[in-house]
Formats: structure tokens, sequence, C-alpha cells
């Protein structure tokens, strides 16, 4: 299962548990593709997580009670397949550099730093940069004016083949 149709499974899954949920068009508008609302559908459907309330109109769909006490969608899809689901964490974190400084014979015990590893961020620009052929002065002005000189160089050349083939004969 591919991390997007996980994150709209559990999207249905979270809006299931807190009332019986009605399928119109624009039931996830902007945050779900449609394909990819109607395959996690049946995803669920096929889980047995969620079922029709009347499975002639295939309009509302209701949460499974056995899962009702899941926290989240693969907890539910655990409950349900009967064998525990085992999470793995995606990313880990870094330990942190542990630095120890053995004092002088007098004191007793070392002293420990602890030092956090540093996360560098490089900025991001709040505007992109545009390519050089896409700016204003190009799209508006320049390549319409190239556009409107090569037609017209197309048109004068077939005129002059024309009239080299077809004019010159008769005279």
């Amino acid at each position: 299962m591919t991390p997007e149709l996980q994150a709209a499974c559990e999207a249905i899954f979270q809006e299931h548990k807190s009332h019986p949920f009605s399928w119109n068009k624009d039931v996830f508008h902007g945050r779900i593709s449609t394909g990819m609302l109607d395959l996690a559908k049946e995803v669920l459907l096929e889980k047995n997580i969620i079922y029709y309330q009347h499975p002639g109109k295939k309009l509302v769909t209701l949460l499974n009670p056995e899962v009702a006490k899941a926290g989240s969608f693969t907890e539910a899809l655990g409950m349900v397949s009967g064998k525990p689901i085992v999470f793995t964490m995606v990313e880990k974190p870094l330990p942190p550099v542990v630095k120890i400084n053995h004092q002088p014979k007098e004191s007793p015990a070392p002293v420990v730093q602890i030092k956090q590893p540093e996360i560098v961020k490089e900025p991001v620009s709040d505007t992109p940069l545009i390519k050089w052929y896409l700016r204003p002065v190009f799209v508006y002005f320049i390549w319409p004016l190239l556009g409107a000189v090569v037609f017209w160089l197309i048109a004068y050349f077939i005129s002059a083949g024309y009239d080299e083939l077809f004019v010159k004969k008769k005279r």
C-alpha cells in the first residue's frame, strides 16, 4: 500500500469515527484526489472497516463497530485481520553526541556533556525563480512579435513558390 493510499484511508477512517459518512463528489475536495478517494473507499470496504448502511443505495457508509475503538487506520486493520500490526518508524532521530571529560583525580565522578546534533536549514525563497523565456516582456511582447514575423515569412515563401510555379508559366 502506497503512502498516499494509506493517508487517504486514514483520512476516511478518521472522518467515519465522528459520524456516518455521506459520499458526494466534493466530500474531500482539495485534500484527496478523486481517484485516490475511490481506491481508498474500495480498500476500506474490502477490509470490512466500513460498510454501506443500505447496500442498494451505496450513498452512506458506517464504521464497523469492531474497529470503533481503534485510534488509526492501521490499528483498525490489525483489529479486523486478527493479527497485530508492527509499527515502524519512518525516520529515526539521531542520538545526541555524548562527550565525557574526566576531571582531575580530586573529583569523584566524570562530568558528562551532552551536545544535541545541529540541524542546518537552508533558507527557502518565497518567490521561485522565473525562467528567462517566461518573463512578462518575453511572453507579452517578444514571442508574439517573433511569431508574427515567422508566420509572415512562411506566407511570403508560400506565395513566392506559388508565383514561381504557376504564375510565371502563364507569361
